[in-house]
Protein backbone atom coordinates (compact mmCIF):
# COMPACT_ATOMS: atom_id res chain seq x y z
CA UNK A 1 0.00 0.00 0.00
CA UNK A 2 0.86 3.58 -0.91
CA UNK A 3 -0.46 7.21 0.70
CA UNK A 4 0.04 10.58 0.21
CA UNK A 5 -0.94 13.50 2.43
CA UNK A 6 -1.26 17.08 1.14
CA UNK A 7 -2.09 19.37 3.57
CA UNK A 8 -1.68 23.29 3.75
CA UNK A 9 -0.68 24.47 7.46
CA UNK A 10 -1.96 28.07 6.81
CA UNK A 11 -5.10 26.50 5.68
CA UNK A 12 -5.52 23.82 8.21
CA UNK A 13 -7.04 21.65 5.51
CA UNK A 14 -5.61 17.88 4.71
CA UNK A 15 -6.24 15.50 1.99
CA UNK A 16 -4.95 11.76 1.74
CA UNK A 17 -4.85 9.78 -1.31
CA UNK A 18 -4.16 5.69 -0.71
CA UNK A 19 -3.29 2.92 -3.38
CA UNK A 20 -3.54 -0.99 -3.20
CA UNK A 21 -4.68 -1.04 0.36
CA UNK A 22 -5.76 -4.60 1.43
CA UNK A 23 -9.69 -4.99 2.13
CA UNK A 24 -10.72 -4.46 5.86
CA UNK A 25 -12.53 -7.00 8.03
CA UNK A 26 -16.59 -5.69 8.72
CA UNK A 27 -16.85 -3.67 11.14
CA UNK A 28 -13.01 -2.08 10.79
CA UNK A 29 -11.75 0.83 8.88
CA UNK A 30 -8.25 2.40 8.15
CA UNK A 31 -7.56 5.24 10.11
CA UNK A 32 -4.85 8.60 9.14
CA UNK A 33 -3.21 9.89 12.02
CA UNK A 34 -1.01 12.96 12.20
CA UNK A 35 2.41 12.72 14.09
CA UNK A 36 2.96 15.40 15.91
CA UNK A 37 6.50 17.20 16.64
CA UNK A 38 5.32 17.31 20.17
CA UNK A 39 2.86 14.81 22.20
CA UNK A 40 0.50 11.59 21.32
CA UNK A 41 -1.10 10.87 17.47
CA UNK A 42 -3.70 12.57 16.55
CA UNK A 43 -6.72 11.16 14.22
CA UNK A 44 -7.07 12.57 10.93
CA UNK A 45 -10.13 11.04 9.42
CA UNK A 46 -10.96 6.83 8.64
CA UNK A 47 -11.38 5.54 4.82
CA UNK A 48 -12.15 2.08 3.87
CA UNK A 49 -10.70 1.33 0.28
CA UNK A 50 -12.93 0.25 -2.60
CA UNK A 51 -12.45 -2.80 -4.88
CA UNK A 52 -9.35 -1.35 -6.60
CA UNK A 53 -7.69 -0.92 -3.08
CA UNK A 54 -7.67 3.06 -3.43
CA UNK A 55 -9.42 5.25 -0.85
CA UNK A 56 -9.46 9.13 -0.08
CA UNK A 57 -9.83 11.50 3.03
CA UNK A 58 -10.82 14.94 1.55
CA UNK A 59 -10.86 18.06 3.54
CA UNK A 60 -10.00 16.87 7.24
CA UNK A 61 -9.40 20.08 9.55
CA UNK A 62 -5.85 20.09 10.73
CA UNK A 63 -6.05 20.82 14.71
CA UNK A 64 -5.02 24.13 16.00
CA UNK A 65 -1.23 24.41 17.10
CA UNK A 66 -0.66 20.67 15.99
CA UNK A 67 2.28 20.67 13.64
CA UNK A 68 3.41 17.54 11.70
CA UNK A 69 6.10 15.36 11.56
CA UNK A 70 4.88 12.46 10.49
CA UNK A 71 1.44 10.75 8.65
CA UNK A 72 0.32 7.29 10.19
CA UNK A 73 -1.91 4.30 8.95
CA UNK A 74 -3.52 2.22 11.44
CA UNK A 75 -6.52 -0.74 11.15
CA UNK A 76 -9.31 0.61 13.72
CA UNK A 77 -13.29 0.51 14.29
CA UNK A 78 -14.92 1.81 11.93
CA UNK A 79 -15.93 4.70 13.27
CA UNK A 80 -12.65 5.78 13.97
CA UNK A 81 -10.55 6.05 17.31
CA UNK A 82 -8.68 8.90 19.49
CA UNK A 83 -5.71 6.96 19.84
CA UNK A 84 -4.06 4.65 17.87
CA UNK A 85 -5.11 0.83 19.41
CA UNK A 86 -3.36 -1.71 16.44
CA UNK A 87 0.27 -1.34 14.74
CA UNK A 88 1.11 1.37 12.64
CA UNK A 89 1.03 -0.21 8.89
CA UNK A 90 2.33 2.99 7.06
CA UNK A 91 4.26 6.02 7.86
CA UNK A 92 5.28 8.90 5.97
CA UNK A 93 7.06 11.20 7.34
CA UNK A 94 6.69 15.44 6.32
CA UNK A 95 9.40 17.15 3.91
Amino acid sequence: PTGTAIFSPSQKQLMFMATNFLPVPAGKAYELWIVPTAGAPVPAGIFKPDEHGNGIIVGERLPEGVTAKAFAITIENESGSDHPTSPILLVGNVG
